[in-house]
């Protein structure tokens, strides 16, 4: 499906954008992150970038995202870049029918974006 909009008008603020970067790219993909930022604050997003280790928990990331979403209107969107922690829950498997549909392809936790 395509949805277009040619005469809708533009949206030059669309709020803000978490991004939280693997700190191992932090100088290797210096030039690459800092395209992404320009790209997506040209697309009308207000960058909160952090850079965050691998090994932090995903509880502490969780923090960071909250403490963002209190201090800063209109936050709207998270974009992980790297191996981030992210939680994970339940236990599916064959004899359950996984939110995806995808059965028995994935057993044990999912990753639970709604934590």
């Amino acid at each position: 499906y395509i949805f277009a909009g040619i005469k809708s008008p533009a949206m030059h603020n669309k709020g803000a954008m978490i991004l939280l970067v693997d700190s191992t790219f932090t100088d290797s993909c210096a030039a690459d992150l800092a395209t992404l930022m320009q790209d997506i604050s040209g697309d009308g997003w207000q960058v909160i970038r952090h850079d965050v280790g691998r090994s932090m928990p995903d509880t502490l990331v969780k923090q960071i995202i909250v403490n963002d979403y209190s201090t800063h209107s209109g936050v709207k969107s998270v974009l992980l870049v790297g191996h981030i922690a992210v939680p994970y829950s339940a236990d599916f498997n064959s004899t359950f029918n996984p939110p995806d549909g995808h059965v028995p392809q994935h057993d044990g936790a999912w990753p639970a974006d709604i934590y």
